[in-house]
């Protein structure tokens, strides 16, 4: 069992966001939404969130059980210390995790919620520091993977330059983990519970 409970939010209002950005990465995704459908991998201009892009990333889970990068923004990239483009997510989580992880990539992906997490991470170069993760589905291309769009924020100023980046464990410790409705309801069996 990992050291986190996992938490519901039917009020996306009530969402308890830590940083500004993450609530605005969730506002431009409600805003993409063309009749009520997850909003289209297509659609996502990187002009129409400049603020916010170099912190993005798009995932996408193919067959394989994998989480692989598929873009990473600038500043993300000098977090990590590499270009992280095709590498496998949970090759840079600690191996307890991986499979919560994995199941909180392809709930949002599968289930169409949003997903918040805050842990904390570490590098080589850095002591550890605080992370506030944003998860949202996007509809992928015709047969082409699940995808998810990201944001990852530190939750304090960077206390070092990022270009001095080494390998970045990815979820060093979980502190918190909500899974939030989108519009589209949260199934009752994600739950644990029986229909009503």
């Amino acid at each position: 069992m990992p050291g986190f409970e996992l938490h519901f939010i039917d009020d996306i209002a009530e969402v308890p966001f830590r940083i500004s950005k993450s609530r605005a990465i969730v506002d431009y995704w409600q805003a993409l939404r063309a009749g009520g459908s997850v909003p289209r991998a297509e659609n996502i201009s990187p002009g129409t969130m400049k603020a916010l892009l170099p912190e993005i990333f798009i995932f996408e889970l193919p067959d394989d059980g994998s989480v692989r990068y598929r873009l990473a923004g600038t500043q993300a990239v000098k977090r990590l210390g590499f270009e992280p483009k095709g590498m496998n997510l949970l090759e840079l989580t600690p191996t307890d995790i991986r499979p919560y992880v994995l199941g909180a990539f392809q709930l949002v992906a599968y289930h169409h919620v949003g997903g918040l997490a805050h842990f904390t991470s570490s590098s080589e170069a850095r002591k550890d520091y605080g992370l506030e993760l944003v998860l949202l589905p996007i509809t992928a291309p015709d047969n082409q993977p699940a995808r998810i769009l990201a944001l990852s924020t530190r939750l304090e100023p960077e206390s070092v330059d990022p270009d001095e980046g080494k390998t970045e464990i990815f979820a060093e410790e979980v502190e918190s983990a909500i899974i939030f409705d989108l519009g589209f309801g949260i199934p009752s069996d994600l739950r644990g519970t029986a229909p009503d």
